[in-house]
């Protein structure tokens, strides 16, 4: 094992790809073809999860439209919010900074339960098809 891993550390960065064959590095630069390239390679993973447990990553699934959707609502309130001249600059700046902090905090600790949930689906899985024996 340790003799591939080292072989993927020295490949060159030209030759590194997942298990499809296909680069692991995002080839797009920064923008709407970078967010899908994203947004496919969570499909993937969600697929290989499906694959791996016999499930969907309901939660993961979950978590990730909700961020979506939060962070859009977010965006569109505060640009509302700046346009109608209803704070004053200092306090819509404020509100700003820490409602950022917050979605931020959010969008940590969700990772972190999602990958969890995930690595305990995982294990429950693994362990379920250890002990199954084959009617017959």
């Amino acid at each position: 094992m340790t003799d591939i891993l080292h072989l993927l550390k020295n490949l060159p960065k030209d030759h590194r790809e997942d298990f499809d064959g296909r680069s692991w590095e995002n080839p797009y630069k920064p923008g709407i073809r970078s967010a899908l390239w994203q947004e496919q390679e969570y499909w993937r993973h969600w697929n290989r999860f499906k694959e791996a447990t016999g499930s969907w990553p309901v939660w993961s699934i979950v978590y990730h439209v909700f961020f979506i959707v939060g962070t859009i609502a977010q965006l569109f309130c505060l640009v509302m919010l700046g346009e109608m001249r209803r704070l004053p600059v200092g306090d819509w700046l404020l509100l700003t900074i820490v409602l950022t902090g917050i979605w931020a905090i959010v969008r940590y600790a969700g990772r972190r339960w999602v990958r969890k949930y995930e690595a305990d689906a995982y294990a429950k899985a693994e362990a379920e098809s250890s002990y199954y024996i084959r009617p017959g």
